[in-house]
């Protein structure tokens, strides 16, 4: 009786979570610096989500913020994915120094703060993210970027994760966002 009731109740705090309130990664722009492509994103921010986070954190459950950006080449008929970049995101709440914390992928460097919300303004713009270089990349091709975030959930209880992992699914129902379509002759320097 008590299994059921916990998976009822995560049921629906993971409904509440993903039913109308989403967090999308938009391209911003793309750029060319010591001949390496770039792109610049950035996400909605979305209050209701963040708070639904913050409930999750102050819970004990650490939140993993899932970037992809897919750099696809303009075929006639079929698209060829040409770099797949995948970075993350992890938050945490400390609860010996009441403070939340972001995890860095790329330079596993940690912020603090004991305001969740200023913390989550270190996820709305993401810059400098290295593509390939262009010595890879046909010039005149054209091109477009593919984004999406999505939200996993890990548990600190191992008893709990495998109701965790029922979750995650969900994760993968996000849709792809594309950019407008370039080459690399109109890309800013």
């Amino acid at each position: 009786m008590f299994m059921r009731f916990v998976l009822f109740f995560i049921f629906l705090f993971s409904v509440d979570l993903f039913s109308a309130y989403e967090l999308r990664l938009h391209y911003n722009r793309a750029y060319l610096y010591n001949n390496t492509l770039y792109v610049d994103l950035y996400t909605s921010k979305n209050i209701e989500l963040n708070s639904n986070i913050k409930k999750y954190l102050d819970n004990g459950v650490i939140v993993s913020l899932n970037f992809r950006v897919n750099l696809v080449k303009k075929n006639f008929l079929l698209d060829d994915t040409i770099k797949d970049v995948y970075f993350y995101r992890q938050i945490y709440y400390d609860f010996f120094t009441k403070e939340y914390v972001l995890i860095n992928s790329d330079t596993m460097r940690e912020v603090r703060d004991s305001n969740f919300y200023s913390l989550m303004s270190h996820i709305y713009f993401i810059n400098r993210v290295e593509v390939l270089s262009i010595s890879n990349i046909n010039p005149s091709s054209s091109y477009y970027f593919k984004t999406r975030l999505s939200i996993q959930f890990y548990n600190v209880y191992s008893y709990l994760s495998v109701f965790f992992s029922l979750i995650t699914p969900l994760q993968y129902r996000i849709k792809w966002l594309h950019s407008p379509d370039f080459n690399l002759n109109s890309i800013i320097l």
